[in-house]
Formats: structure tokens, sequence, C-alpha cells
């Protein structure tokens, strides 16, 4: 009996072995510097991730990525063996052609059985931009806090009211110098934007099996497009506000306080004799909802988008701010009985509290950042708007010769 049981365990054991994944997504480098080694693993990683593909999946080709010195990058399939060629140099993935067949290779050595015509710009311009920035963040930021976009162009473009429409930005080329990082950010809102929407997977599917990669990108873009045709100032607040905001890293109070404001007046359909509703609307304090809704028929649809409201300002709330928000969309939700002056005390009340503690939030945050202004250095205050070429230098030959066997002896 005893015997039968370890017989039992080891089968047991054995069994979950086999049964845990192998990974067949180990990528060969050559000619790679260490440091770009693993920029390009974490890369890999985090394409698995955003494109939803399996890291471990014995379907994909086996990848080479390597460096030498060429005119353009290439992505070459043969034998189910796939090989990125980088364009070698000192830049080797600030280098924006390297990066694209990089992202591209990465993603169709999960799945493609052949390549069709330029695989090196399989993948979108902008969506390699975004994983840029994306991957950015993700080593200082973000790198801890998951769900977290830090887009600090997005943002302030969006509280300046001078948001760009993004079915316009979709059909941009690819920005450089100045221009590049509020392309990259940009880009990289539509990419959350995507990801949150799910269609990248399907995507990057399709991308497998195309016979023109253009027309694949076309078809992305055409559907993040309508999403923001229609209605496109409301939609775009709309995504921006999901994207950007979370309880580790709330929409500032200074903008929350004024959006308060605008919610805290409703407008509300003027109804005719009949009770049916007529083409003018009359405005009316929130908190009074229920004054207004005394034998009205259309109340209940009344009191659902006023709550509808609330939800939708919590995005960017802390948590302790969440508290009255809660209370608010209930009493809002639900009909007054037959009280409906005691209800809009007790609105008052919770909108009373809610304000003071986005005014609490609004100081704290000011006294940070100006004790963040005072104590950075002008670099780093600046380091995003500064565009200096460092130039050749003025050192000469001999010296740079001299730096470098000194290094060396020390490096030894």
């Amino acid at each position: 009996m005893k015997k039968t049981n370890h017989n039992r365990y080891i089968i047991l054991f054995f069994l979950c072995i086999f049964s845990l994944p192998v990974d067949a997504r180990q990528i060969v480098m050559q000619g790679i510097p260490a440091d770009c080694r693993k920029k390009i693993d974490r890369l890999d990683d985090m394409i698995l991730s955003v494109f939803n593909l399996r890291k471990l999946s014995r379907r994909g080709a086996q990848l080479t990525v390597c460096a030498k010195k060429c005119s353009a990058p290439s992505v070459e399939l043969k034998n189910r063996r796939m090989k990125i060629t980088l364009v070698s140099g000192e830049n080797l993935l600030q280098f924006s052609a390297n990066y694209r067949a990089l992202i591209s290779g990465l993603v169709l050595s999960t799945g493609a059985l052949e390549l069709n015509p330029h695989p090196e710009r399989a993948v979108s311009a902008w969506i390699c931009a975004g994983l840029k920035e994306r991957s950015y963040s993700f080593r200082h930021t973000e790198r801890f806090l998951k769900g977290m976009h830090c887009m600090p162009v997005v943002e302030a473009m969006l509280h300046a009211g001078h948001f760009p429409e993004m079915s316009a930005f979709l059909s941009l080329p690819e920005q450089k110098d100045e221009a590049a990082l509020w392309y990259r950010e940009f880009s990289r809102f539509l990419l959350e934007t995507a990801i949150s929407k799910k269609l990248l997977n399907a995507y990057a599917l399709r991308l497998h099996q195309t016979q023109s990669y253009e027309d694949e990108n076309k078809k992305l873009q055409k559907i993040l497009s309508a999403m923001f045709l229609k209605n496109q100032k409301e939609q775009a607040l709309e995504t921006a506000d999901k994207v950007l905001w979370n309880d580790y890293h709330p929409e500032p109070a200074e903008y929350k306080l004024k959006k308060l404001d605008k919610l805290l007046t409703l407008q509300i359909p003027e109804l005719d004799k009949n009770g049916k509703e007529t083409n003018k609307t009359k405005s009316i304090p929130l908190a009074e909802l229920h004054l207004h809704l005394v034998k009205r028929p259309d109340a209940a649809i009344q009191r659902r988008q006023a709550a509808a409201a609330i939800e939708k300002f919590r995005s960017g709330c802390v948590k302790d701010e969440n508290e009255p928000l809660r209370k608010i969309f209930i009493m809002l939700k639900t009909p007054a009985d037959d009280d409906a002056e005691k209800r809009a005390e007790m609105l008052n009340k919770q909108i009373d509290l809610l304000r003071k503690k986005l005014l609490q939030r609004s100081r704290r945050e000011k006294f940070l950042y100006s004790a963040e202004q005072l104590h950075s250095s002008v670099v780093r205050t600046h380091q995003k708007v500064l565009n200096i070429d460092p130039g050749p230098g003025a050192a000469s030959e001999q010296q740079k010769r001299f730096l470098l066997d000194t290094e060396k002896i020390y490096a030894d």
C-alpha cells in the first residue's frame, strides 16, 4: 500500500512538471550591446502583454535579433526561423526604423507562418511610438503601480482645452525632434484606449494572416477613429478621464473643483401640460432635483441621468472623496419618497463635504508642487523642454585616446 502511494506521488510530481509551460520564447541576440539586450527582453514581455499574445507558445517562430552594418533594418522568416536585423550604431534602439522593425518582428514571430511585403513596417508607427513612451514610463514612474498612466503633455493639453482631434491624429506621419514628445504621449493615449477596448489581440492575429499590413493598420485606424468621430470632444474627454486617472494618480483637485461647479447645475427638460417634453430646458441646483421631480412622469429617467453624471465624476478622485460621492449617487438614484426637502438638505450636506475634501487636497497639491519646484535642479525641471545638441566635443583625438586607455586600465 505504501509503495502504491509512493508511486502515485511520483506520477503526480511528473504530471505537475510536464504540465508547466515550456518557454519557447528565448531570443537569440547577436551583436547586440548588453544594455540593449535587457531592453529588448522587456519590450518583448510588454508586447506579449499589450497584444495579449501567448509567451509560452510553441507555435511561435524561433527568433534571432542581430545588429550589423546595413542600409535599413529587415525582418526575415525561413523554416520557422525569424531573423530581425537592425542597423548597427551607437543609438541602436533610438533609431525609429530599428525600433519599428523590432516591434513588428516581435509581434509577427508569435504566429506568422509567412511574411508579406515590408514586414519591418508591419506595425503602425503610432503603436511603436506609444510602446516606446510606455516602456520609458514602466522603467520609472509606472514601474510598481499597475494601471497608472503618466502622460503630462496629454494632461496639460486636456486641461488647457487644446485636446487634438484623435481621428485626425491617427493619419499623422511620425513626428521627430521637438514634436516627438507630444507625438509619443498621444500615441500612448491611443494605445491605452485600444488596450482598454481589447482591440489589439485581434489586430495582431490579423497581422499574422494578412496579405497587406497596411490594410490591417487602416482597419484598426478606422475602428479607433469611429470612437472619436461621434461627439468628438465629449468622447475624447471621457476616454481621457478613464485612461489618465486612478487612485494612485488622481486628477488635480483644482480641475475637479471646476468640474464640480458645472456638475452642481443640472439641465432638465421642461414639460407641457400633458407631461410631455418640450424643446426648452431649465437649470436647477443638483441638490434640489427631487423637489422638481414631484409628479413628473420622467422622474426615474432624470434620477438615473443625474446619478450617472456623479458616477462619471468619480474618475480621478481619491478614496477619501469617494465616500461622499457614493452617498450623493445613492441619494440621487433612489426616490425621495414623500420628503424631497429633507433629501435636498442631505444632498447639500454631502456636496459641502465633498467640496471641503477637494479644497484640502488642492492645498496639499499646491504645497507639494511648490516644494518640488523649489528643491528640483534646473536640469530636472526643464529636461523635457531643453533640446541641446552636445556637438562633437572639444577634446582632441589624443585626449580621447588617453581617456579610453585610462578607462580600460581601471575597468580591468
